[in-house]
């Protein structure tokens, strides 16, 4: 299983303190080992605020190495492909062909509402949109227009998609489609379960996971921690749905409580563990330094 870092974001600090944050997570992601990062999207967070993912990841590229940079989630429906395409094939030549595409539908009213994007077809045009791209990224023409797009990824016929997958419908039409499933970080662990059912393996399969390692925070603080992020979760509308008793989405314990967990994960047919390790009352130095504890205690990746 390989491990990607999720850079932060959703917090109260300033974008210039984001970026610096951003730029020291990478540079000790990178020295540890981990396969990517990955730079989520939102707009309209205030007072919490978001970097997004497309001048970040380029900010990156010299900081990285030979990481993947993944964009993900985009917010296809609130973005047009045409820029979003061109944009995206000038990350991917400018990084190497290291860029990883992620595609999502969105879900927060406030989002749709302020672009206009109509929120009961949004998975026509998440679908449209995609289609669109790969399209132009193979060279042919799309729509009412003759015109091509001459700037190409390096990746041929399209960057690698993760596309957001956290319900039997999305993940089956990722599989369907040869995309990796991407499985958000508030499915609890029966869901992830069910999920995995439908995937062929050997098959590439991404998860996003908050993770805590108590060497680090302390039981207290960690408790702390969980409680106040599972509340943020619940004001963006973003909850884990149906848990079963006792089930949490999180990934919470000593560093090597979470080697056992991670091996869990892997045997159920996870490849790809994206983490996020920055929590509420936590600071970034700290953040940091689980990301090592956890880089070291990982299982060994496959290749």
């Amino acid at each position: 299983m390989k491990l990607a870092v999720a850079l932060h974001g959703g917090t109260r600090a300033s974008g210039a303190e984001l970026a610096a944050d951003a730029l020291r997570t990478a540079h000790t992601a990178h020295d540890e080992g981990y396969s990517a990062v990955v730079a989520g999207q939102h707009f309209l967070t205030g007072p919490r605020a978001y970097l997004q993912p497309l001048p970040l990841l380029s900010r990156l590229i010299p900081e990285t190495g030979e990481m993947q940079l993944v964009a993900g989630v985009l917010l296809l429906p609130l973005l047009h492909p045409v820029q979003l395409a061109e944009e995206l094939a000038t990350i991917d030549a400018m990084s190497g062909g290291r860029l990883v595409v992620g595609a999502g539908q969105g879900y927060r009213d406030v989002e749709f509402a302020a672009f206009g994007a109509p929120w009961k077809s949004r998975l026509q045009a998440q679908l449209q949109a995609l289609d669109s791209m790969i399209a132009w990224w193979s060279g042919a023409a799309v729509g009412d227009t003759d015109a091509t797009l001459a700037m190409r990824p390096m990746n041929e016929p399209h960057p690698p998609v993760w596309y957001a997958a956290g319900n039997r419908r999305a993940f089956g039409r990722a599989v369907d489609r040869g995309f990796t499933p991407f499985i958000g970080p508030q499915a609890p662990p029966s869901r992830i379960a069910d999920l995995l059912s439908q995937a062929p393996r050997p098959g590439r399969v991404a998860l996003r996971r908050d993770v805590l390692v108590t060497d680090v925070t302390g039981r207290d603080a960690a408790d702390r921690a969980v409680r106040e992020r599972t509340a943020l979760y619940g004001e963006w509308g973003y909850g884990s749905g149906a848990a079963g008793p006792g089930e949490h989405p999180y990934l919470v314990g000593t560093a090597e409580e979470l080697r056992g967990q991670m091996q869990e994960l892997s045997a159920m047919g996870i490849t790809d563990l994206v983490i996020r390790t920055n929590w509420p009352g936590i600071s970034n130095d700290a953040s940091r330094e689980m990301l090592t504890a956890v880089a070291r205690s990982a299982p060994s990746p496959s290749p």
